[in-house]
């Protein structure tokens, strides 16, 4: 009887079959076994595992020695052999996987997915777009990977062309669901296309379509040692070879492998590991807590159905299968039709899998969620986040070891470059692309009239309030044209505030001359024959009204297009459940071009219907919240007042006018018109009132300090102005101010950051001062 004593050398990997055979062998020979056959059987299985584990060393070893200048694997003492892997021989299209990629602020997730990927498929060209409602700019981190991963960023002219991804939207035979997840959606199903397209023009093959907060792994029970640059590559490259011996000896060519390769989702949830575990293999003068990889290692169903997501081997889709049907449910997991319609699969049927994870509730919380407005609320609460917690019976390491291999790849100090900042959420990555960081805007790039609104304005005494209005919607706006008249009857002048907006505000001063010519404003109001209700309302209204008229035919002459209607009291927003964030330049103009409305056009006249501020103070500590240092919460309407009274009712109007898409006839106004300043064209319709939820786009009205509320003669004295100016009726502004908000607050921070803070101070000088000398 022939018994082998097995010698199993350990380079790499567990081989515990090995030696469990070696040592069966031994039992039964101790037990004097007297079935020959079996013993033979046995034996011929322990050599079986003995040449394949040689051929996989040949394999490794001519893995690593993939050019002569690669280092070598030198064997020590103990008999193991030293890790020392190098990255693949080229980075060319059949010897990487490519990926494209849609992210917003998630650059403390980023910075390890790119990482990871360029380790372990190996990931060499990426194409990558930035939603534009990001926050946050990942500029910086894609710069580190300068020579080492090929990447493209996208915007939205490069996916979409001239059109914009709402105008595809509004198609009527798309399903309208939640806004902002309509547009998430169809920007990275288009993207998708799009970005695949390219790649297999450029000659790629596979290319990955994962989020950020998903990695790529070889399962355990089939996996190549993730230390190895390009697992999945090798592995995908071997499942290839195996088919093609399959089919060779079927005498056939097709490809086992399919084009449009499901990957099952392993969700990770937040239960931590003990830092013990945590930190185990993982490389010096790195923190295991910083990696998704290493701090998250438990999950809950073992094998259950997942929703997958998915590789394409672009090489293998015709082009005209290289797209994306808008309508498909969860399009972005299976977004080709080759891919059908099955988005869901088991663990156990995929070899290849994506493992996400949801990461710290920082990181979670960090991100506005896309699908905000719809379950998003009850999903991205700290509530749900800790839910995830429950039922992580299961765990494992499949991801642990690529720390390893990429910090002896690249080396440790351009690993800890390329790692900087892992898993921070507080990370500043600035030198955005097409937009700037969340504390560092910047104007628009050009203050041309199409990428700018203009307003008209009648101003009288009131540079308390001018210094403010001027800034913000600058800001918000973003303003850059300005046409302004003052009223005779001012005892101040604005004319210092104006010259400080020179180069910045195209400011145009008007009087009553280029309002009206030759004539008188008295006259006009005679010959228009307009109902004597009080001489100084009568006049104030006519010159206003006039001055609307004139100013936006010039505007309209000049090529504006969006012309602002508001007192200086007033300050146009994004309401809360609709805004862009308030600290980026140009917040107003981008909700017109990219999120009004949801049907049908929107209207030439728009309406604004007016939030009336009160009286009401709230507590320092309220007013200070987000201000920078220098600047005094008390001195600016939009931080010092934040309490109204009724949430939803009717009230009067302001408008904004599209003086583009109205005809030059109907440029004028109707001085007989009731409330004709409110709504002064025809086309603005008789309603002057609307409720504040049928906008999306509101006007905010302060009356400011009693000092200031009272400094300004009322053009309206003489009717009831006493009634309504006195200091009674100013008090009783403070009533029923039971509700709040915060809708404007942080304008002072991207105005600061946009500007720089000795500018700001300059331009803001003396703002809500009403004893300021002007």
């Amino acid at each position: 009887m022939m018994i082998y004593d097995l010698l199993v050398l350990r380079p790499c990997g567990d081989f515990s079959e090995i030696t469990r055979m070696s040592d069966e062998s031994n039992y039964r020979t101790r037990n004097v076994l007297t079935n020959n056959k079996e013993v033979q059987e046995l034996n011929a299985r322990s050599m079986f595992l003995v040449q394949q584990q040689q051929e996989r060393e040949q394999l490794q070893y001519a893995f690593v020695h993939h050019n002569n200048n690669g280092p070598q694997m030198n064997r020590n003492d103990t008999g193991t052999y030293n890790f020392e892997p190098t990255p693949l021989s080229s980075p060319n299209e059949k010897n990487s996987i490519a990926a494209c990629l849609l992210t917003m602020d998630d650059n403390h997730f980023l910075i390890e997915w790119l990482a990871y990927h360029y380790h372990v498929l190996p990931l060499r060209h990426l194409i990558v777009a930035v939603d534009p409602r990001a926050r946050t700019s990942p500029q910086e981190i894609f710069n580190r990977w300068d020579g080492l991963i090929n990447i493209t960023v996208w915007n939205d002219t490069d996916i979409f062309g001239n059109k914009r991804v709402e105008d595809i939207t509004e198609a009527p035979d798309v399903k309208k669901r939640n806004r902002l997840l309509m547009l998430h959606r169809f920007r990275q199903m288009a993207l998708y296309v799009k970005c695949m397209r390219q790649f297999k023009s450029d000659g790629h093959q596979w290319v990955m379509l994962l989020d950020t907060d998903e990695f790529m792994v070889v399962k355990a029970n089939h996996h190549e040692d993730i230390r190895w640059p390009g697992s999945v590559l090798k592995y995908l490259k071997e499942e290839e070879a195996d088919s093609n011996n399959d089919n060779h000896n079927r005498s056939s060519t097709h490809n086992n492998t399919p084009a449009c390769l499901p990957l099952p989702r392993r969700r990770y949830g937040t239960k931590e590991s003990l830092l013990r575990y945590q930190s185990k293999h993982v490389p010096k003068d790195f923190n295991s807590s910083d990696f998704l990889t290493m701090r998250w290692r438990y999950y809950g169903m073992k094998d259950k159905n997942e929703m997958v997501k998915t590789m394409i081997d672009v090489s293998r889709v015709d082009w005209d299968d290289l797209y994306v049907d808008t309508r498909k449910s969860n399009g972005v997991h299976a977004p080709l039709d080759i891919c059908g319609d099955r988005v869901e699969m088991s663990l156990s049927e995929s070899k290849l899998i994506a493992s996400h994870y949801p990461g710290t509730w920082e990181q979670y919380n960090f991100r506005k969620d896309a699908r905000e407005g719809s379950k998003a609320k009850e999903m991205k609460g700290k509530e749900a986040y800790i839910e995830l917690k429950r039922f992580q019976h299961f765990h494992d390491d499949l991801h642990r070891d690529w720390l390893i291999g990429f910090d002896k790849s690249v080396g440790r100090e351009e690993a800890q470059r390329l790692l900087k900042d892992v898993g921070k959420v507080s990370a500043d990555h600035k030198s955005k692309p097409k937009q700037q960081n969340a504390m560092t805007p910047t104007p628009l790039s050009s203050p041309n009239e199409k990428n700018s609104i203009a307003a008209c304005l009648l101003t009288m005494d009131d540079n308390h309030f001018l210094i403010e209005w001027l800034a913000y919607h600058y800001h918000v706006l973003p303003l850059r044209h300005l046409i302004v008249a003052v009223d005779p009857r001012a005892r101040t002048s604005p004319q210092e505030i104006f010259n400080r907006w020179d180069g910045l505000i195209n400011i145009t001063v008007w009087n009553d001359t280029d309002i009206f010519g030759n004539e008188e404003v008295e006259g006009v109001a005679d010959a228009e024959r307009v109902k004597e209700e009080n001489k100084l309302l009568t006049l104030h209204r006519i010159r206003q009204m006039f001055l609307y008229e004139k100013c936006m035919r010039q505007l309209k002459s000049d090529g504006h297009q969006w012309v602002m209607l508001l007192d200086t009291d007033e300050f146009m927003v994004v309401k809360a459940d609709h805004h862009e964030d308030i600290r980026w330049p140009g917040s107003v103009l981008k909700y017109l071009k990219e999120e009004a409305p949801t049907n049908g056009n929107t209207p030439a006249c728009l309406p604004l219907p007016r939030r009336r501020y009160g009286t009401k103070e709230s507590l320092l500590r309220y007013q200070n919240k987000h201000v920078p240092k220098d600047f005094n919460s008390s001195d600016f309407l939009t931080m010092r007042w934040r309490h109204y009274g009724m949430k939803d009712k009717n009230v009067t109007i302001k408008s904004m006018i599209d003086v583009s898409r109205v005809d030059w006839d109907d440029l004028h106004v109707n001085p007989r018109k009731s409330y004709g300043v409110h709504a002064p064209l025809d086309i603005c319709g008789d309603r002057v009132e609307m409720s504040l939820s049928e906008s999306k786009l509101i006007a905010s009205h302060y009356p400011g300090t009693w000092e200031q509320y009272n400094f300004r003669k009322d053009a309206r004295e003489g009717s009831k102005a006493r009634e309504m100016r006195g200091k009674e009726a100013y008090h009783n502004l403070g009533r029923f101010q039971v509700f709040h908000d915060d809708l404007h607050r942080d304008w002072l921070i991207g105005f600061d950051k946009s500007v720089g803070r000795k500018e700001a101070l300059r331009l803001l000088k003396d703002v809500g001062q009403v004893n300021a000398e002007m």
